[in-house]
């Protein structure tokens, strides 16, 4: 098939939204379907530009949407080579307020600052296939404005990774609630199939859009990477485990505090975070870093011996990058959270390759001890087949 893909981040974006589509897209052409991208035009200046974040990815034209001037201005670095103290300190009240206008905005707009780029693109209309991914939710909004505009005659799947009403994220009141329900009733009626990544949120979105719901599935993000089964390792320190966790931790969906604790009374433990989180963490045995390119993170990945993820405080989302690591020839400790436990447990359970423990202090060092003894038996891991985005591509497409 010929397959236009619409989405509003481009493949040199730091996120684990680009993530979820590299490993779609080389799923669609693994299967050898011929690819089209709509995207946004990537800007070297802006916030989350990630130039190690180029996979090697055989799409055939890639139609750029320009970038609003005024969406620019608002994701550009700033260079802070040379910074004018003083008028630095003259520009934080136009600061605050711009800070306020934005915050005015996202309580009045029903979709993402993304939206204002938005604007016509010709494509063809040659295609078999329209696929729209998100986040952010914008690029459904994209994709209705290339196919009404190009007179595209073929179906339309949108993949979901976050849902616009039930987001976790979402924080306003009664009126901008029913809007977003409005706006996303909307959106779903026109889609030919509705994937979504996560089982969880796929099964609430039924109960909520009835109408919708024969045309909702599921299938997880892919696993992009394949470390080679025959390289094992050893500790790189016997005295001291390290373990990596490398995503957000605001305390508003994750509880990073029972990690931070377990490794504080774990004596020949050491951790490496790199995310934006709210918490303070000062200990002497626990490495903070910011969100880091994903070379850096690959880097990081094979420096330390345990990788570690956290489940979500609430909602129905799962962290994508659950699945993403699946690849690497390491323990992965999946610490479980949240009213869904219980089916979190189960559903990663089946995978066979993580070990899942509570989040809790002394269940984080239980698995922790697990894990140190499959390094010592030199366990090889092998990605779980669902994960594998050439059975990823297929359910997406309704052939798995």
């Amino acid at each position: 098939m010929e397959i236009l893909f619409v989405s509003m981040t481009p493949l040199m974006s730091n996120t684990s939204a680009n993530l979820s589509n590299i490993g779609c897209l080389k799923g669609l052409l693994e299967l050898g379907h011929i690819i089209d991208m709509v995207t946004l035009e990537p800007d070297a200046c802006g916030v989350g530009y990630d130039a190690s974040n180029q996979f090697i990815l055989n799409i055939r034209n890639t139609y750029y949407l320009p970038q609003n001037p005024i969406y620019k201005r608002m994701r550009t670095k700033k260079d802070v080579s040379s910074v004018n103290i003083e008028v630095e300190s003259k520009k934080r009240i136009v600061k605050n307020f711009g800070r306020w206008i934005r915050s005015l905005i996202n309580m009045l707009m029903v979709f993402d600052p993304q939206i204002i780029n938005v604007c016509k693109m010709k494509v063809g209309t040659h295609y078999d296939l329209v696929i729209s991914t998100s986040d952010p939710k914008s690029s459904h909004i994209l994709a209705e404005h290339v196919i009404k505009e190009n007179h595209l005659k073929c179906p339309w799947y949108q993949y979901w990774g976050d849902p616009m009403y039930d987001d976790i994220t979402n924080e306003c009141g009664i009126i901008k609630k029913t809007r977003l329900k409005h706006a996303e009733q909307n959106l779903l009626s026109m889609a030919d199939r509705i994937i979504y990544v996560s089982p969880l949120t796929c099964r609430k979105q039924k109960l909520l859009y009835p109408k919708e719901a024969v045309k909702m599935v599921h299938a997880v993000q892919a696993c992009i990477k394949e470390d080679e089964a025959s390289v094992s390792f050893m500790l790189k320190d016997e005295a001291k485990v390290t373990l990596g966790y490398f995503g957000d931790y605001n305390s508003k969906i994750r509880n990073i505090v029972p990690l931070v604790e377990a490794i504080k009374s774990f004596t020949m433990g050491k951790l490496i975070v790199a995310g934006c989180g709210d918490i303070p963490i000062r200990d002497q045995n626990i490495e903070i870093n910011p969100r880091l390119p994903y070379e850096r993170i690959e880097q990081l990945e094979k420096e330390v011996d345990i990788l570690v993820g956290i489940c979500n405080i609430k909602g129905t989302q799962i962290p994508a990058k659950f699945y993403y690591m699946a690849g690497t020839q390491k323990p992965i400790i999946i610490i479980i959270d949240g009213e869904n436990r219980e089916y979190l447990f189960k559903h990663f359970e089946r995978y066979k390759r993580y070990i899942i423990c509570e989040n809790q202090p002394n269940e984080i060092i239980k698995a922790i001890n697990d894990a140190v003894d499959q390094i010592r038996s030199k366990k090889i891991y092998t990605v779980p087949e669902e994960l594998k985005p050439i059975n990823v591509a297929e359910k997406i497409l309704g052939k798995h």
